[in-house]
């Protein structure tokens, strides 16, 4: 079972805008990948038991699931910065969008698993913020879900802490301005 770094870790790297990078796991496209080889295996039957040259255009469709099972791959980057949280969705899709959340914003962050994301350890991350009834952000198939919510939470909570930290600073500086 592999696991994130954790927060101290991550707070260390040198680049506080991508502390961690996540993308789908591999283990989400098992099935898409299982439905690519029993696909070829099935136009390779077909094509020695037929032996003609009118059904090799069939391998294009095994051809098709595997440029799908690369797409959902690569299509959606995760980064965790050190006050934000970015999804770029669509990277290799028509329609790309790049919503940043910042940890300060954030209301809640659920798991959902089905029975092949407990077996296999990977899930979905739904992250809702106030200014919407409705996910805000949704991070598929990325591997031990569970642990990566505690860490999305830990980033919240750290964030928040540096906020309320600046803001009493803040008053302690203007309280000194005032007395003067």
């Amino acid at each position: 079972m592999s696991s994130y770094p954790s927060l101290q870790t991550l707070l260390e790297q040198p680049d506080p805008h991508a502390l961690l990078k996540i993308r789908r796991s591999f283990r989400s496209v098992l099935s898409s990948l299982t439905l690519f080889f029993l696909l070829t295996f099935a136009v390779y039957v077909l094509n020695l038991y037929f032996q003609s040259s009118h059904l090799r255009w069939l391998a294009l469709i095994p051809a098709g699931v595997l440029l799908e099972v690369l797409r959902k791959y690569h299509n959606d980057l995760y980064v965790l910065g050190t006050h934000s949280l970015t999804s770029y969705h669509g990277r290799l899709s028509l329609s790309y969008s790049v919503p940043t959340l910042k940890y300060g914003h954030i209301r809640s962050v659920s798991v959902d698993q089905d029975i092949w994301g407990r077996i296999f350890d990977y899930g979905d991350i739904s992250i809702q913020t106030a200014a919407s009834d409705d996910n805000e952000l949704l991070m598929v198939g990325v591997r031990n879900p569970v642990a990566l919510a505690t860490l999305i939470e830990e980033l919240r909570n750290h964030s928040r802490e540096q906020a309320d930290k600046g803001e009493s600073e803040e008053a302690v500086e203007e309280t000194k301005e005032s007395d003067d």
